[in-house]
């Protein structure tokens, strides 16, 4: 009897400690952001990132599903559930194990959403509407009560309704040309029906039309000779030094310098040397030297920097960089030297680098760094934190021994290779190259391609010196066309083995023989010799190339 309690609490014991450690792992805190990318992408990236064991069937579980998560420091179970909300797949923990598995009840949900999503409601037509009808009346008033704004304002009889044009005629009340001139000045320089200004002059700072008000004052036609210090702009501002605005502009603003606005700019905002915008850009924003704003939703474009700080959705054009928040939500950069993007964008250009979190479509750069990314990364180096990074061991026909490491993404990766070929104890062949490549999927899950371009400069160690020929100092190139059929047998583990199609371009020929130096070369398809005072050899082949990937 005894025994049996021993079992027993053995069995209950292993069970609590199982438990104990699936709710540890489920409640582990994870950040990761991903988008539009495939399911076995993102597990792939939380499995390496987190120690996270996945379990699936690939043939009932289809892992090529487009996902999208951005969370930060939240449980695994949670960032699970936001990762899978859009596919028919559910899990479940099991001791150090996550099983994913599909739910058919969640399938039906998806497909009624997605055939809800097809039908367009037809827009629903409005009333039309007749425009207001206007009547001139001939009126008799005396002019010192007369207002053009609203000249009905003035008549006693309650009853009496008319409508008149919004235009100013001054012969149609019959006045002095004294009387006209106090008047246009009145009107132009006093207030509005909405409490605004027509128009103001400012000298510098208060010395203006509006004097004291000037901050306080919107306007609707602003003119600084100097620099002016205004409350608003609605229509538009002219400065010839500076401008400066407490709230919003909305219209023109144009500055010999700069412009300056405390609130949001909705139009055209263009500076000689600077903008400086406190608020939302809704139009553009244009100067010689820098633009400076909180979340631009236009155009940025600067000789020389574009900031937005909160973010930017439209398009920044630098002569040397932009920089854009983390609230970006798409848009371009382009720039002479580099870009930066803490938030979402669409493309990305710039010489020298481009730096992005998330990249729907492609970075083109000598040096492009991101997060994720939807299409390409184009540039001599591409890092993508959670895109296609391999490293290979392989051999070949030329070089035997070979190692390469693959960076970007599966639309476009960077090959940077070094190989080896022993000839005796003291001397052999080194081989260092680089290429490009892309990943093509396939039906089978197992299954994919990889199409390869690689150039390789093939170089000599302690070659005799009677031969008279330095291979390091020549150009002794192999050139590859590489196909590979890859085969999946792990997670991350792969083989591989496909054709190669080689073509020699050497300066390597011996002067007596007109014949290629190096005894490397398999066979010849074809071979030529250029016979001049510097004879170039050519020579193509097909080989075999294979290994394993990691």
């Amino acid at each position: 009897m005894k025994s049996h309690h021993w079992i027993f609490i053995t069995c209950l014991f292993f069970a609590a400690n199982t438990l104990s450690a699936q709710i540890a792992m489920m409640e582990k805190r994870v950040t990761i952001q991903y988008f539009n990318v495939e399911l076995e992408e993102a597990l792939e990236g939380i499995s390496k990132e987190y120690d996270v064991n996945f379990t699936y069937s690939i043939d009932r579980i289809s892992v090529n599903q487009i996902v999208s998560a951005d969370v930060e420091n939240i449980p695994l179970g949670v960032a699970l559930e936001e990762l899978l909300e859009e596919t028919d797949i559910t899990y479940a923990s099991i001791g150090d194990q996550v099983i994913l598995k599909v739910d058919l009840e969640k399938r039906k949900l998806l497909a009624e959403r997605r055939a809800q999503k097809k039908v367009v409601p037809k827009p629903k037509s409005e009333p039309k509407r007749e425009p207001p009808k206007w009547v001139k009346q001939n009126v008799t008033m005396p002019l010192q009560i007369a207002n053009y704004h609203s000249p009905t304002k003035y008549l006693e009889e309650p009853n009496y309704e008319m409508g008149i044009y919004p235009v100013w005629d001054p012969f149609y009340y019959n006045v002095t040309l004294e009387e006209e001139i106090e008047f246009f000045v009145d009107d132009i320089f006093g207030e509005t029906a909405d409490g605004e200004k027509v128009a103001q002059v400012t000298l510098f700072g208060n010395v203006g039309t509006n004097m004291n008000n000037n901050s306080s004052t919107t306007n609707k036609v602003s003119a600084n000779i100097l620099w002016g210090h205004n409350g608003g702009v609605n229509g538009t501002e002219v400065g010839g030094l500076v401008n400066s605005v407490v709230n919003d502009v909305k219209g023109i603003q144009v500055a010999g310098i700069g412009n300056v606005v405390g609130g949001d700019v909705d139009g055209t905002q263009a500076g000689g040397v600077f903008n400086v915008n406190k608020g939302t850009t809704k139009g553009i924003q244009a100067a010689g030297v820098v633009n400076v704003g909180r979340k631009i939703k236009g155009v940025q474009a600067a000789g020389i920097l574009n900031v937005a700080r909160k973010g930017s959705d439209g398009i920044q054009a630098a002569g040397i960089g932009n920089i854009a928040g983390r609230e970006s939500k798409g848009g371009m950069q382009a720039s002479g030297i580099f870009n930066i993007n803490g938030g979402t964008t669409n493309l990305q250009v710039a010489p020298i680098i481009n730096i992005g979190r998330k990249v729907k479509g492609c970075q083109i750069g000598l040096i492009n760094v991101a997060d994720t990314i939807g299409g390409a990364s184009i540039g001599l180096i591409n890092i993508v934190r959670n895109g296609y990074n391999r490293f290979e061991i392989s051999g070949a026909d030329v070089l035997y021994f070979n190692i390469e490491l693959k960076l970007g993404s599966r639309g476009f990766y960077n090959i940077f290779h070094a190989g080896y070929r022993p000839l005796n104890k003291d001397q052999g062949h080194f081989g260092f190259g680089y290429g490009f490549g892309t990943f093509i999927k396939t039906k089978n899950k197992r299954l994919s391609h990889n199409l390869e371009i690689l150039a390789a400069q093939i170089i000599d160690i302690n070659r005799p010196t009677d031969l008279g020929i330095q291979s390091s100092e020549k150009l002794n190139l192999l050139n590859q066309f590489r196909w590979t059929i890859d085969c999946r047998i792990g997670r991350r583990t792969s083989l591989f083995v496909g054709p190669t199609f080689n073509l020699m371009v050497s300066k390597l020929v011996d002067q007596t023989t007109n014949e290629y130096a190096l005894d490397i070369l398999p066979y010849t398809i074809f071979e030529q010799v250029t016979l001049d005072v510097n004879p170039t050899y050519l020579a193509g082949w097909v080989g075999i190339n294979a290994g394993i990937r990691f």
